[in-house]
């Protein structure tokens, strides 16, 4: 196996810089300069802060992993008159033209021509044109950095700049000596609203103006914005922050500065000009629904008018919606006091509901209004198609059923009973290649899944009280009544499926959302037999051999017995079979197998709360966390001490429902995730997740389906699924590594390279652990757990067809838990070109 030292490394560090030297200038011209690095210096010291460098009027180009100027060095490998060379090209080689054109064609060629011209045209759009030293951008420059420090009052600030010029290129350094921060010393209010006064007053200690505070001009920014949001929520609806506006004065002793806040009575104009007027609260009059409004029909006369509660339902034809349910999403009602979040909040109830393409609304005063503080709400929605039919087919990676294609065929029915309910049915299936299985024919694809699913969506809590106490329409309570049949046809591990569950789930604000699976029934039945089974694990099976073998050779009397789980029962039981050395792993390989196709119910109930700061602002760094807490066969169990069920006459001797054992288990996941933007185009992605199950009562095991494992194409992908773990054994002895608890953290560098196309480099590390188990060398211990956790290192290719993205990872194990310790550090002992290849649909998290 070829390897990799750090000499080597390091010589190709220097032929990439080498190289950049020499590149990022070509397209610099004598006399110019390629502008290599800003640096700003307060007061003597530099600063890293990335706020004042968006005053620069120029900036270096955007370079790669810091270093490397990736988009300039596109944009130098174009022509610079691509359309001048390429018919100089044709003048000196004309002959060499004209004989391609007789042995082709003239079009052949003419497309050769379009070839060339469109690749340089690529690498222009793509590249970015080198940055070239202007001297009148730098003292413009200049000239916004210190304004924007005096924007944070610093008003005696100077500044001056310097250009360091080398060759072909240059740094670009400001100075700025910042003086002394004024300092917010009294504020004066002008206020003529009694209204406006009183409103301002009872949450005046919100203000972002403070005595004291250091003067800052966003400061007055986010007042504004702070009380236009206060007085639109308090009836003003058609307050404007432009009616606020502050005067600072400086003429006073020290670095000190008064402030005067000024409202305004509100403006409007006249034939003789604009006079002030009072303002006043608005109350809603009325509301105008209108549930079919479109561009195509807002001309036609209204054919349905229903009232409904005080709402008025207006509709071009029949109106199909049943009034009360479609209420339940607005908070904008007669007679109350206008306010601009329930506005907002109806706006986004109503979208959720998932049958509106468009919801406009409009508030307009009541010009009938005797009072002359009455408003007319007009919700208009345009509905989407009824009935929808959906076909997709995509590239598909499961840790079950490998690469492989998947389908859906999906049917929706939106207002299903006139109430905004929407009904889901959908078949879909995939087809895989199992490439660890041992061989049973040339197929390209030798595992299949195939199903069927329903869901049934109500916009409210489908429960016999009121529960709007606790979860209030704004909440957007739903409940989703579910139910699957799938079958799985995997190579060894084939099983029928049927899944029923009831889910409840709201949103405790923008970016909290709580869900309750009140009840979920699986049913799992396992198809394979110990042939199929045995047949495919190679290494089981070859326990199995061995010991029959030998089992054979102490008992030749079972020489013609037919091979099969009666003669593995008498095996297990036989004393003198027992003491072989072979004996131990038969046993383990017959309990695995067991376990494995172990027919189950699994009767459960949930609770998952989410918490996602990027619901709130898109643009910054955003946290993400999930935590889910499971039990199972609690019912079965309380079922039991009335009625005692019936035993499984298995080697586990659980009880049973409808035959089946039923499952009871205690299960909590945590799953935290940070993000962090570092400028348009780069961002630092961070993921730990932790989980644990438990069986208890009913259950000496876990669920397969329940069970964690390690590797795989979102956990340490430089390891294949079920390849990892459990801790630090070096020989597990089966085929399928899988355990009750487990850990995976991981962090990845992304970079948008292209438009669409973006690469990442990432480092996992994860495994899996048992607890307090027969076997102690798999058992997790605080002690020595991080010395088991095996870490993968790799660079990832995505490209963003915007509706989803293909992604590939390529992986490298650097530390191998399973090695002994001195060992375990494998980074440079293995073939770069030979990596663990990873090929996913959407980000690992």
């Amino acid at each position: 196996m070829k390897t990799y030292n750090f000499a080597n490394i390091l010589l190709l560090l220097l032929i990439v810089i080498t190289f950049d030297s020499c590149i990022s200038t070509r397209r610099v011209k004598d006399g110019e300069y390629l502008l290599e690095k800003n640096k700003i210096v307060l007061d003597g010291k530099s600063t890293y802060d990335t706020e004042p460098e968006k005053y620069l009027k120029q900036k270096p180009n955007q370079r790669f992993l810091w270093f490397y100027p990736f988009y300039l060095h596109l944009y130098n490998m174009a022509e610079e008159n691509p359309e001048e060379s390429l018919e100089l090209y044709v003048q000196k080689n004309y002959k060499t033209i004209n004989v391609l054109e007789k042995i082709f064609s003239r079009k052949a060629v003419e497309g050769l021509k379009e070839g060339y011209l469109s690749k340089q045209y690529w690498f222009k759009e793509v590249g970015e044109e080198p940055v070239i030293v202007n001297e009148k951008k730098v003292k413009t420059s200049s000239s916004q950095l210190n304004q924007f420090y005096k924007n944070k009052g610093y008003f005696n600030s100077t500044i001056s700049d310097t250009v360091k010029y080398m060759v072909d290129k240059a740094d670009v350094s400001y100075f700025i000596d910042l003086g002394n921060a004024y300092i917010i010393d009294t504020i004066e209010y002008d206020i003529n609203s009694d209204l406006i006064r009183g409103l301002f007053e009872q949450e005046k200690n919100n203000s972002f103006i403070v005595k004291g505070k250091q003067y800052n001009q966003n400061d007055f920014f986010k007042e504004q914005k702070r009380l236009t949001y206060q007085f639109r929520n308090s009836g003003i609806f058609d307050f404007q922050n432009r009616y606020i506006s502050f005067v600072a004065d400086t003429n006073i002793a020290g670095p000190n500065v008064n402030i005067k806040m000024i409202i305004s009575d509100k403006p409007k104009e006249t034939k003789s000009g604009i006079i002030y007027v009072p303002y006043t609260k608005y109350f809603i009059n009325k509301v105008n629904i209108h549930t079919d409004f479109t561009f195509d029909n807002k001309y036609e006369p209204i054919k349905d008018s229903v009232k409904f509660d005080d709402y008025y339902f207006l509709s071009k034809e029949k109106n199909r919606y049943t009034p009360n349910m479609l209420t339940d999403a607005i908070l904008l009602k007669s007679g109350d006091l206008y306010k601009d979040d329930n506005k907002v909040i109806t706006n986004r109830l109503l979208t959720g509901l998932g049958v509106f393409r468009i919801i406009d609304i409009k508030v307009r005063k009541d010009l009938k209004d005797e009072n002359n503080n009455g408003i007319i709400t007009d919700i208009f929605l345009t509905p989407q198609k009824r009935n929808t039919t959906k076909f997709e087919i995509e590239g598909t990676n499961s840790n079950m059923l490998g690469v492989g294609l998947a389908s859906n065929f999906s049917f929706t029915n939106r207002n299903t009973f006139g109430g905004t309910e929407i009904f889901t049915i959908s078949l879909n299936g995939m087809v895989g290649n199992q490439k660890e299985a041992v061989d049973v024919s040339n197929s390209v694809f030798n595992a299949y899944q195939y199903g069927l699913q329903a869901n049934l969506t109500f916009p409210r809590f489908l429960l016999p009280f009121d529960t709007r106490k606790y979860a209030p329409k704004d909440m957007s309570p739903r409940t989703v009544i579910s139910g699957s049949m799938n079958k799985q046809l995997n190579i060894g591990l084939s099983k029928n499926s049927s899944n029923a569950s009831i889910i409840y789930s709201w949103n405790e604000s923008e970016t909290k959302q709580h869900n309750i699976q009140l009840y979920n029934l699986q049913y799992i039945k396992y198809l394979n037999s110990q042939f199929d089974y045995f047949n495919t694990n190679p290494t089981e099976k070859n326990n199995i051999i061995k010991a029959q073998e030998k089992f054979i050779e102490l008992n030749p009397e079972y020489a013609d017995e037919d091979n099969g789980y009666e003669l593995y029962k008498i095996m297990l039981t036989d004393v003198e079979f027992s003491k072989e050395p072979e004996y131990i792993p038969f046993v383990n390989s017959i309990e695995r197998f067991s376990r494995l196709t172990q027919d189950y119910l699994i009767s459960s109930s949930s609770y998952t709360f989410i918490y996602n700061s990027q619901r709130k602002d898109k643009k910054k760094s955003f946290l993400y966390f999930r935590g889910k807490a499971e039990i199972a066969g609690t019912m079965f169990s309380i079922l039991d001490k009335f009625n005692a069920l019936p035993v499984n006459n298995s080697l586990d001797s659980s009880k049973t429902v409808l035959g089946l054992p039923f499952a009871q288990f205690a299960k909590f996941d945590l799953d935290f995730r940070k993000y962090w933007r570092l400028n348009s185009t780069d961002k630092i992605a961070f993921r730990l997740f932790t989980g644990f199950t438990l069986p208890f009562g009913n259950s000496s095991t876990i669920p397969f389906e329940r069970s964690y494992f390690s590797g795989g194409v979102s956990d340490v992908r430089a390891w294949n699924p079920y390849d990892l773990g459990p801790a630090d054994v070096r020989y597990y002895p089966f085929d399928y590594s899988y355990d009750k608890l487990k850990i995976t953290t991981s962090l990845e560098y992304r970079i948008k390279v292209f438009k669409q196309f973006d690469i990442a480099l990432f480092a996992d590390a994860g495994n899996i652990w048992d607890i307090n188990g027969e076997d102690e060398t798999v058992n997790f211990r605080f002690s020595k757990f991080y010395k088991q956790m095996g870490v993968g290192v790799g660079y990832g290719l995505r490209y963003d067809f915007n509706f989803f993205i293909f992604r590939f990872d390529f992986a490298f194990k650097a530390y191998d838990p399973s090695k002994t310790p001195n060992l375990r550090w494998v980074l440079m002992k293995q073939s770069f070109f030979n990596p663990v290849v990873n090929f996913a649909v959407g980000y690992p998290f």
